[in-house]
């Protein structure tokens, strides 16, 4: 009776985050806000921000309603993303927040740089990461049937509070598996502290998420800071 109460209540949350029902077994961090969260393909603006973005192809997404509402928000205030090349199609991590904002005044996206940055985050301190093994369920299928491996890369702007905003896939190989939206979507469990493990503040810095897979080894995802 109370794993019935549980797994409705995770139906709950999931639902209200836009994700699919398939994704019951999903982890979900209980000090996630309540947020709807959505991989879109984007174009690059010279602004280096998100423009005309719509659906990845056969990946999870909200109902057809929920969804126009979701890009008309990313297309109103669009996410900054870090690093990318303007004109370039990515797949970029939207994240809006159904109660208070992910950062204080900003509705969940990556903030437009203020000031210069002072490089990227190299020795991030974890308030948040979960262990490696309540990822397993976002191990695409196709890649545990092959038995392969493969890395991705995203780039990401640091919140005020240490949320992952504006995350993007830089690097993906191979390409075809699906591991870009895995990596986007591990990318929104993950929170830092304000200070480095170096000393230097984390917020509005740019940080290089790297996830390696390999369907073969224990744990299967492993994440890491790029360069």
């Amino acid at each position: 009776m109370r794993r019935a109460i549980l797994r409705s209540i995770g139906l709950l949350v999931l639902a209200a985050m836009g994700a699919s029902p398939a994704s019951a077994g999903y982890y979900v961090p209980p000090t996630l806000r309540p947020e709807k969260r959505l991989v879109l393909l984007c174009t690059v603006s010279e602004a280096l921000t998100a423009k005309d973005c719509g659906p990845q192809q056969d990946m999870p997404r909200p109902d057809d309603g929920g969804l126009k509402d979701f890009l008309a928000l990313e297309a109103q205030d669009p996410d900054y993303l870090a690093g990318a090349t303007p004109g370039a199609r990515v797949l970029v991590m939207v994240r809006r927040s159904l109660s208070a904002p992910i950062d204080g005044a900003n509705p969940g996206r990556a903030p437009l740089p203020t000031s210069p940055a002072i490089g990227p985050i190299m020795e991030p301190d974890w308030a948040i990461m979960p262990p490696a093994r309540a990822f397993d369920g976002y191990v695409p299928d196709r890649l545990m049937r092959m038995g392969a491996s493969g890395s991705v890369t995203a780039r990401c702007t640091v919140g005020a509070r240490g949320d992952l905003l504006g995350c993007w896939i830089a690097a993906e190989n191979p390409s075809d598996m699906g591991l870009g939206w895995s990596t986007l979507m591990l990318s929104t469990f993950v929170k830092m502290k304000p200070i480095a493990k170096d000393g230097s503040p984390t917020a509005g810095r740019t940080y290089v998420l790297q996830a390696n897979f390999n369907a073969l080894a224990e744990p299967v995802i492993a994440l890491s800071s790029g360069h």
